[in-house]
C-alpha cells in the first residue's frame, strides 16, 4: 500500500522513479515510515533555564558537529580549540580514519569496508555525500537518542547539536543569551544572485519568488523532489503542519537543532533524503515543517533565524577584524595567518575564563580602562560620592587634573539623579 502511495506521488509530481528514489532509499523511508505509525502523535516536553554564577558556555550540552567535504586531516587540531565549549565533538569527514581505536565515548573505531554501512560513531564520520549530509545529523542525532544513561562520556546529556563547516566561525560566548531550545538558521541575503551569494532563506510555492540556481532544468528542479517528499510527510497524517505545494532554500553551513525536535529531524530527514533532496532545500524545508507544528501559537516561533553571520555560502576573505566583529561567518581562509590567528587566539583566550566566578569581572571588563577614562581610584571616588554626601576627602590620593574630573563627574550624576527621582515620566 505504501509503494503504492509512493509512485502516485511520483507520478502527480512528474518525477522519474530510478532518478529520484533508489532502491535502497525506498526501503529506508518504508522502514521509517512503518515505524512512524506507531507512535503518530507528536510529543510534549517541558523546559527549564539555568542561570550559572560562574562563567559557563552555552554550548556546553551541545554537541558540535564539524563538517568537512573533502579530507584535510591537518586542520583538524585548530577545530579541536573549540573542545572547551562543548560537551563534545563531532568530526565528519570523508575518508577519515580516526587516530584512536577508540572515540570518545568508548565506540569502536573501524575502517569503512567497501559495501558496508559508513562507519560512524558519536566522535566520527566518513559521510561522502555532501548534497545529503543531513542524513548524517540524522544518524548522529538518533546515535545521542539511544545512547544509556548509564554510558560512559555522558551522551545523554547532551541537549543540542550545532553544525558547522569546518571553514565556518563560531564564537561560542557570544551566544550566552541565545535561546538553546529554539532551532536557529542563518537569515543571509543573497546580494548577487542567482549564484554569487546565499542562499537566502525563502519559503515558497513559486519559482519566480527567487532567482536561484537550483530551479532550473540542469540542476533537477529540486523543488520538485522536496515536494514529493513534503507529499509523503504529508499522507502520513502524524500532526505535521505541511503544504505540499510549498518548500524552501536557504544556506546550510550554521545552524543548530534542540534535542526536543532531535525525533522530528530524524524522521524528516529520512524522507527528504529518500527523496534525495539537495541539502539546501531539504534542511530549511526540514526546519519550517517543525516550526509549524511546533510552535505553541501562530505569531511564537521556535525557529531562531540569525541574520548576522558574515558572508554565506560562496563569500569568503573576512578580515581580521570581520572575523572579530561577527560571532559567526563563513568562509575562512586557512591559508591567511593573521585572519586565522585572530579567531583561534580569541577562542583560546575565552576557554581560560569558562568557570571563572562571575563576580570576578566588573562591568564586564578584566583590563584595564581605555586612554582618557577614570582609574579604578577615580571610578571609586565617583562610587562613594554618589553614595555618601559630605567631604570628599577620598579625593586626596587622586591628581589635580582628576580630582576636578571626579567632581564634575559628581555634578552631573547627582543632577541626574534629582531628574530621576523628580516623579515626572
Amino acid at each position: 500500500m505504501i509503494r503504492c502511495l509512493f509512485l502516485r506521488i511520483l507520478t502527480e509530481t512528474q518525477l522519474r522513479h530510478k532518478a529520484v528514489l533508489g532502491a535502497g532509499a525506498f526501503f529506508t523511508v518504508c522502514i521509517v515510515a512503518l515505524l512512524a505509525k506507531a507512535d503518530s502523535k507528536l510529543p510534549q516536553f517541558e523546559s527549564q533555564i539555568d542561570r550559572p554564577s560562574t562563567l559557563h558556555s552555552p554550548f556546553e550540552n551541545t554537541m558540535a558537529m564539524v563538517r568537512w567535504n573533502s579530507y584535510h586531516p591537518e586542520r583538524i587540531p585548530l577545530l579541536e580549540k573549540y573542545s572547551p565549549f562543548f560537551h563534545s565533538l563531532h568530526f565528519s569527514m570523508p575518508d577519515h580514519t580516526p587516530p584512536s581505536e577508540f572515540d570518545a565515548f568508548g565506540n569502536h573505531n573501524k575502517d569503512h569496508v567497501p559495501g558496508e554501512p559508513i562507519p560512524h560513531n558519536l566522535t566520527y564520520d566518513t559521510w561522502p555525500a555532501a548534497e545529503l549530509v543531513y542524513l548524517q545529523l540524522a544518524r548522529t542525532m538518533r546515535l545521542i537518542l539511544e545512547t544509556p544513561k548509564t554510558a560512559p562520556g555522558g551522551a545523554s546529556e547532551i541537549d543540542g547539536l550545532l553544525y558547522f563547516h569546518f571553514d565556518a566561525w563560531i564564537d561560542p560566548m557570544a551566544y550566552a543569551d541565545a535561546n538553546m531550545e529554539n532551532m536557529w538558521f542563518p537569515d543571509v541575503v543573497d546580494k548577487n544572485p542567482p549564484r554569487g551569494g546565499g542562499p537566502q532563506y525563502e519559503c515558497m510555492t513559486e519559482t519566480s519568488r527567487y532567482n536561484w540556481w537550483g530551479f532550473d532544468e540542469e540542476h533537477q528542479n529540486f523543488q520538485a523532489s522536496a515536494m514529493a517528499a513534503a507529499s509523503v510527510v504529508d499522507n502520513f497524517q502524524m500532526g505535521f503542519v505541511v503544504n505540499p505545494s510549498e518548500w524552501c532554500v536557504g544556506w546550510t553551513d550554521i545552524y543548530y537543532i534542540p534535542r526536543r525536535f532531535f525525533k522530528d529531524y530524524i524522521f524528516l530527514s529520512e524522507i527528504f533524503g529518500g527523496f534525495e533532496v539537495f541539502h539546501e532545500v531539504a534542511v530549511p524545508t526540514i526546519i519550517h515543517i517543525i516550526d509549524e507544528s511546533r510552535r505553541r501559537h501562530p505569531f511564537i516561533p521556535v525557529t531562531d533565524r540569525f541574520g548576522e553571520c558574515f558572508g554565506s555560502c560562496c563569500d569568503g576573505n573576512p578580515s581580521e577584524a570581520d572575523v572579530l566583529w561577527h560571532r559567526c561567518g563563513h568562509r575562512l581562509d586557512y591559508l591567511n595567518d593573521a585572519v586565522i590567528a585572530a579567531h583561534y587566539t580569541r577562542l583560546e583566550t575565552e576557554a581560560k575564563e569558562i568557570g571563572e566566578p562571575l563576580h570576578k569581572v566588573a562591568n564586564g571588563r578584566k583590563d584595564s580602562p581605555p586612554s582618557g577614562g577614570f582609574t579604578k581610584e577615580a571610578l571609586k571616588a565617583i562610587q562613594q560620592g554618589v553614595d555618601v554626601q559630605g567631604e570628599l576627602t577620598y579625593l586626596e590620593a587622586l591628581s589635580e587634573e582628576e580630582k576636578e574630573k571626579v567632581k564634575t563627574e559628581l555634578t552631573r550624576i547627582q543632577e541626574l539623579k534629582a531628574f530621576w527621582e523628580g516623579g515626572s515620566m
